[in-house]
């Protein structure tokens, strides 16, 4: 089995991930720098993951530190286009 990386399905997740990563932060009124120091994560890569300029899905561990800092959890949803 092929696996593909980078396909539109993937950018789209990508880029509701930063949306959704983008909200709560500025909800919280926390800084990117803010951010960054708490989880230990160049602030360069928290703005591109914002931006939707993630070119690969980022890592679980990654997600959790976010989701963990903001006392959020993350669900899954399946909708229809």
């Amino acid at each position: 089995m092929k696996i593909y990386h980078n396909t539109p399905l993937e950018q789209q997740v990508n880029r509701d991930i930063g949306l959704l990563v983008a909200a709560v932060r500025q909800q919280h009124k926390v800084s990117l720098h803010q951010l960054s120091h708490a989880i230990g994560v160049k602030m360069r890569y928290l703005d591109n993951l914002e931006c939707g300029r993630v070119h690969k899905f980022p890592n679980w561990f990654f997600l959790a530190k976010i989701l963990a800092y903001f006392h959020k959890k993350i669900r899954i949803e399946l909708v229809d286009d």
